[in-house]
């Protein structure tokens, strides 16, 4: 009995590890995985989306023209 319960805990334990670092390495597009204009590696996140070097200075200039 006290075997079963220890290899269910370590399961359950792998399984958040395992599901917490999926959730941090941004899977999606609108993350940091990739540039949301040109679908390269995104090296920036601005307003919680990626973007490369060249569509990151892009956004940039484009929300300080455009502020509200």
């Amino acid at each position: 009995m006290k075997k079963t319960v220890t290899i269910f805990i370590a399961v359950i334990v792998v399984l958040a590890l395992l599901f917490s670092c999926m959730g941090s390495s941004g899977g999606s597009s609108g993350g940091t995985g990739r540039c949301i204009i040109c679908k390269k590696t995104a090296t920036h996140t601005y307003q919680g989306s990626g973007y490369c070097d060249t569509h990151y200075r892009d956004a940039i200039s484009w929300s300080m023209t455009n502020l509200k």
